[in-house]
């Protein structure tokens, strides 16, 4: 089962960037070093969670770091990698595994430092997460994956993690996204002149010519879809409605909106359909699945720009290095003010 607590759609889904990568980061690397299925998102959340997990008894703990007075000990940081150490057990790992662990654990400890500066920097501006706003958001995740307060303990038992400790990390992770919304987010602007000009210079990849933005309406077999369209062309129910109300196909609940797609990559059917149709017009009634189909044409472009998911996926690309360059700098911001000490 996934336990995955979603930020506040109040504070905009840009809030939730940093925490997935946090969660799967280090259940790529084990799978990418040591092969196998990747580990479960509440097993990589439990990574990032004081837990009470048991510490090879061997190691005595000790201060591994020191941020700004406030201590990581060894006990900290093993109790983290403790899932990882879980899934490889009785595997037998080489010398360059072992080297790798070794990598991965100080990567994580150097995550730890950083997230321990950010909640500081959190902490001081304000931004600490309420109770009432961890509750609200654990409330949401239960909804969301229709468990019961009683089940999500019982998750929790099962990964060695009280509900205790994921309040305590979720509040870190609540309050440590708001900061880097405004810190970093907010700093980050992709103009439409770079969009259009990256467009143009990455045509073959992207697809040019004609693009076309569209609704979908599916009625199953024996639907009077020449009434249905009938009434949409006299205003009698807009598209979108008529979509929620009846349509069987994909995006029905977004009042059948599919989204841009590039004419020439469309099937016949969808071709042909939409050949003589207008932005804001609605096509004829055609196959589609084994029942009968309605597009809407809601706009279209040519290759001198692109559609607007195409539109997304340039502006997604060209943040992406803005963001980390942003981010990076912010950190390393942080990290001239503060005094760190590490001793691993």
């Amino acid at each position: 089962m996934m336990l995955k607590a979603t930020t506040n759609r109040s504070e905009d889904d840009r809030l939730g960037s940093r925490s997935k990568v946090l969660r799967i980061r280090c259940g790529r690397c084990i799978q990418s070093i040591f092969g196998g299925a990747a580990l479960s998102l509440l097993t990589m959340f439990a990574i990032c969670l004081s837990a009470a997990l048991p510490v090879h008894a061997q190691v005595a703990d000790r201060i591994v770091a020191v941020v700004n007075g406030e201590i990581i000990t060894l006990f900290d940081l093993n109790r983290r990698f403790e899932p990882v150490m879980r899934q490889l057990e009785g595997r037998t790992l080489s010398a360059a595994d072992e080297d790798r662990l070794k990598a991965m654990k100080r990567q994580l400890l150097d995550r730890m430092v950083v997230d321990t500066l950010l909640m500081q920097e959190a902490e001081r501006l304000g931004m600490r997460a309420s109770d009432a706003e961890v509750e609200d958001q654990i409330k949401e995740m239960l909804q969301q994956n229709r468990m019961s307060e009683e089940r999500f303990r019982e998750e929790l038992v099962q990964q060695g993690i009280t509900r205790s400790q994921y309040v305590t990390e979720l509040r870190r992770e609540i309050s440590i996204n708001r900061l880097i919304s405004t810190r970093v987010h907010n700093k980050i602007a992709v103009s439409d002149q770079e969009i259009a000009e990256y467009f143009q210079a990455n045509m073959k990849h992207l697809g040019s010519g004609r693009t076309v933005d569209l609704q979908l309406i599916l009625l199953p077999p024996g639907e009077d879809v020449e009434t249905l369209r009938q009434r949409i062309q006299r205003k009698e129910i807009d598209f979108a409605e008529a979509a929620r109300q009846f349509s069987r196909g994909p995006g029905a609940q977004d009042g059948g909106y599919i989204g841009s797609f590039a004419f020439d990559q469309l099937a016949p059917a969808w071709k042909s359909a939409l050949q003589s149709v207008s932005p804001g017009e609605i096509s004829a009634p055609f196959d589609l699945s084994g029942g009968t189909a309605l597009l809407k044409l809601v706009g279209e472009a040519t290759g001198d720009a692109p559609g607007p998911d195409v539109a997304e996926r340039i502006r997604e690309t060209l943040a992406k290095p803005k963001y980390e360059e942003v981010y990076s700098n912010y950190i390393e911001r942080l990290k001239s003010r503060a005094i760190i000490d590490i001793r691993m």
